[in-house]
């Protein structure tokens, strides 16, 4: 019945489904542009993808023969036998080939020479990835304030709307109580943010996957320079399940938030207004150029994974996660205390 009143009299259910449905669209009409070189490293680097073999060595040198005209239009500039004009112009039927040659050097320039400053990684095509965790910092903040945003949406009026009704009293004195009561909705309230929460995810997850593809998921971690310091055990696949436990632990705390608030205002619209003011403005004030409001809000554990090459945010993300925890138990025993009495 609670999971009744609020997912269907409250709209929850509805606003739910009109976000995953958003959120497919948005992924499966999202555009990647993707320059020629672009094509060729992608290519070269999900066919090599895995362990640095002396075989995979040999074979990028061997892939050199192909560019023997270029090699030779180059090293006869360099000599002097051809001037810069005529170089231009023997060297335009090779655009393509020269666009090649180019992703293959700086795969055995840049690449080769990581894996060997970094014992146990390997190769691998990190562009998807680096989409999926957001190491550019581009998406991740507006996603976070979309997902809070919906969240006070639906759980808004969980509390409020049994205090408006004068329900609350009531079930103070049937026999499950308010104690009970309090669990359900709390449970209820983190289905909601834990379903949200997942849905975040798919708009990226579908546009990699459209574009980029996620090859490599057992491959260490640290196989991506922004990853360098994570332990050679911990694999990209694991990453990513991290990824979504964060984005789990806001929602669920946000959820608590959300319920307690909903509990003080006793009233739905100012408790959506008051939590949209607190998860989401600061935010929305960040990516409006003011980025410091990011550290008011719980984007340092929403995107704890792009700070973990920086030793001091990593230990402040920590710090952010101990808040988080200690303020939701705070909160969630506030409501079985208050619920149903004088608050």
């Amino acid at each position: 019945f609670e999971a009744y009143k609020t997912l269907i009299l409250g709209g929850g259910l509805w606003l739910i489904l009109f976000f995953a449905a958003v959120s497919v669209y948005q992924g499966m009409t999202a555009v990647s542009y993707q320059s020629a070189k672009d094509v060729y490293y992608k290519k070269y680097l999900t066919e090599m993808t895995g362990k640095l073999t002396q075989e995979k060595a040999d074979w990028f040198q061997k892939e050199y023969e192909k560019f023997e005209p270029i090699l030779k239009l180059q090293a006869a500039l360099e000599s002097g036998m051809i001037d810069g004009a005529a170089y231009d112009e023997l060297i335009g039927p090779y655009g393509g080939l020269m666009v090649e040659k180019e992703a293959v050097d700086d795969i055995v320039g840049t690449n080769f020479a990581y894996l060997k400053e970094n014992k146990g990684a390997q190769l691998v095509y990190g562009a998807g990835f680096e989409r999926m965790f957001d190491l550019k910092d581009k998406t991740e903040a507006d996603e976070m304030v979309l997902v809070l945003l919906m969240m006070a949406a639906a759980l808004s009026g969980i509390f409020s709307m049994e205090i408006s009704g004068g329900m609350d009293k009531v079930i103070t004195v049937t026999p499950l109580g308010k104690q009970k009561t309090v669990r359900t909705k709390l449970l209820l309230a983190a289905c909601v943010g834990g379903a949200l929460a997942v849905i975040s995810l798919v708009p990226v997850y579908i546009d990699v996957l459209r574009h980029e593809g996620l090859k490599g998921l057992w491959v260490p971690a640290k196989s991506m320079e922004a990853f360098a310091d994570v332990p050679a055990n911990v694999p990209l696949v694991g990453m990513l399940a991290a990824q979504v436990l964060l984005r789990l632990a806001v929602c669920l705390w946000a959820a608590v938030f959300i319920s307690w608030i909903s509990l003080k205002m006793k009233n739905t619209l100012m408790s959506t207004f008051c939590a949209c003011l607190i998860l989401c403005v600061p935010t929305l004030l960040a990516s409006a150029g003011l980025e410091g409001f990011l550290w008011l809000s719980p984007y340092p554990v929403f995107h704890w994974l792009g700070f973990v090459n920086n030793y001091e945010n990593t230990w402040i993300c920590a710090g952010y996660a101990v808040a988080l925890l200690g303020s939701g138990l705070y909160w969630a025993n506030s409501l079985q205390r208050h619920f149903g009495s004088e608050a």
